[in-house]
């Protein structure tokens, strides 16, 4: 099974609450290195992918952060 199929499957199976104590419990991971967004983004440039993909991207995190 995928990430997708499992992350989704966890979602239509779980609770929110049991979601929410999930969550608790690795928070604190989510401060240690870099976000999915910056995460692809360097994988883009890295790989010589469309860099306007990268700046498209950029703008996105902007938006979500603000």
């Amino acid at each position: 099974m995928s990430l997708f199929e499992n992350l989704k499957k966890y979602f239509a199976n779980t609770s929110k609450e049991q979601q929410d104590k999930d969550w608790k419990e690795v928070e604190p991971l989510n401060n240690i290195g870099p976000d999915v967004i910056d995460y692809i983004g360097y994988q883009l440039l890295q790989r010589n992918i469309d860099k306007q993909k990268f700046y498209e991207l950029k703008k996105v995190k902007h938006f979500i952060r603000h």
